[in-house]
Formats: C-alpha cells, structure tokens, sequence
C-alpha cells in the first residue's frame, strides 16, 4: 500500500508541476517590447581584453524550458537570447563569458528538459 501511495504522490507532483508553468525566469518577447528585443539580437559579445576596459553590470541568466509535453523543445539558442534580452534590460551594451549547458529534469526550474546559458552584462 505505501508503494501505491508514493506512485501517486510523484505522478500527481508531474501532473502539477506542468499545470503550474516553468520557474525559470524568462521574459516573454511579446511582453519584452520590440526595441529590447531589436537590441538584444544586436548585442555583441565581447572578449575578455575588451571587457576589462567596460563596466560590468552583473551576471545574467537566460532558460530555454520545456515546460510541458506539448512544448517545443528548448534551444541553446533560445537560452542565449534570453540572456541578452535580461542584459538589455540591465542597461547593457555588451555581453562576455557566455555559457551554455544542457539540463534535464528539474523541480527548481520545473522544466522537463532545458538550456541555460550565463553570461556577464557589460556597459
């Protein structure tokens, strides 16, 4: 009987966190306003050398989530550009040290399957 009563607190536990939505912070492009999302495309990443003689602005983090079966599949891509729209709103004009990994099934981020990538905003 407990062996029933843990299987239906973990497939319950999927079934909600889908219903919930993903946890990772994401700025939605329809929400984000076409200038940041114009700059962000433009962004450019610099080298170490370069970044020194900038103003760092902090660390930023974008998600790509599947947060749902019906979700596409996320994208290193799509982690990338999420980070760079965070360092446009941040007041960035450039971005350096970008890295991206892969993860899979997370109750933090309440994704499925996802791509994160870290990044320093520079201005």
């Amino acid at each position: 009987m407990k062996n029933h009563v843990g299987i239906i607190i973990a497939v319950g536990s999927l079934f909600l966190s889908g219903c919930i939505g993903q946890l990772a912070p994401s700025q939605r492009l329809d929400s984000a306003g076409i200038n940041v999302i114009l700059a962000a495309a433009k962004l450019p990443e610099v080298d170490a050398e370069k970044a020194k003689k900038m103003t760092s602005l902090g660390p930023v983090t974008g998600y790509s989530c599947k947060n749902k079966p019906v979700d596409p599949e996320p994208t290193k891509e799509g982690a990338a550009d999420q980070a760079k729209i965070f360092a446009v709103i941040k007041g960035a004009t450039a971005i350096t040290n970008m890295f991206c990994k892969e993860h899979g099934f997370s109750l933090i981020t309440n994704c499925f399957y996802s791509w994160q990538c870290d990044a320093v905003a520079l201005k």
